[in-house]
């Protein structure tokens, strides 16, 4: 990747690119935002996590948790084995009569067998639960807050950007993004404006007009040994005292 305009030094291309919360940028052909192993969604405006739970992954007889990004398989109290692939094998212990009886993450149940707590707990909107020390807890999902009346708000809320650009929260907090087919400056006051251009609608100097998308003059064109780009004419020309 070369940026003409601070002396053709090559530059990773996501390094100013954004990407949603729980996304990363990866160069595949262009820079993308996709999202992180165990998320879903939009990589461009945020990704959630996957309740890999739901698909009941576990081995036979285990207890599945769902975690951030993964999940675990446990067996229960009285039982052994592999939670996740072959299962739980054993007399389980049944008649838990505290949670100390359960591991941290789950809880004893009135018929005495140590549970998900969060079986039992459903969350509102943009939030998940998380069992901690015997007890569930509704957590609001990265990317968003608790609002006043307790339920969870986008941390874009309220956060102005320019025209024809929108907020997405990062993995830094939220920030502006140009819309899909424009770049410029995203933040108030700024402008951002389309790539795409013809003949009919032509780029903004410096830049020009190539294969239908505007770009800095030079971009992209690698020239030979002892030769340059000419940015008037976008072509490669000989340095002086070289011919060819």
């Amino acid at each position: 990747f070369v940026d003409n305009l601070d002396g053709n030094q090559c530059k990773n291309p996501c390094s100013a690119f954004s990407c949603g919360v729980n996304s990363k940028c990866l160069t595949v052909d262009a820079p993308q935002c996709l999202c992180l192993p165990g998320f879903t969604g939009n990589g461009d405006n945020g990704c959630l996590d996957i309740d890999e739970c739901l698909n009941k992954p576990c081995g036979s007889g285990a207890i599945c948790v769902n975690e951030i990004g993964a999940f675990k398989c446990e067996c229960p109290p009285g039982t052994e084995g592999d939670a996740l692939k072959t299962g739980c094998l054993g007399s389980e212990r049944v008649g838990c009569t505290t949670d100390r009886d359960c591991p941290s993450d789950l809880a004893c149940a009135h018929d005495g067998r140590c549970i998900n707590p969060c079986d039992n707990l459903p969350c509102g909107s943009n939030a998940y639960c998380e069992p901690e020390e015997h007890s569930a807890w509704c957590r609001c999902h990265p990317g968003y807050i608790e609002g006043s009346n307790g339920e969870c708000i986008s941390m874009c809320e309220g956060f102005l950007c320019g025209s024809s650009s929108h907020c997405i929260v990062s993995n830094e907090g939220p920030t502006c993004k140009c819309g899909a087919g424009f770049n410029g400056n995203p933040f108030p006051g700024g402008d951002c404006v389309t790539d795409q251009c013809s003949s009919s609608n032509p780029c903004t100097d410096p830049q020009i007009c190539i294969h239908g998308r505007c770009k800095e003059r030079c971009e992209g064109i690698v020239c030979g040994v002892g030769a340059k780009c000419e940015k008037n004419t976008n072509k490669c020309i000989c340095l002086p005292f070289f011919l060819g």
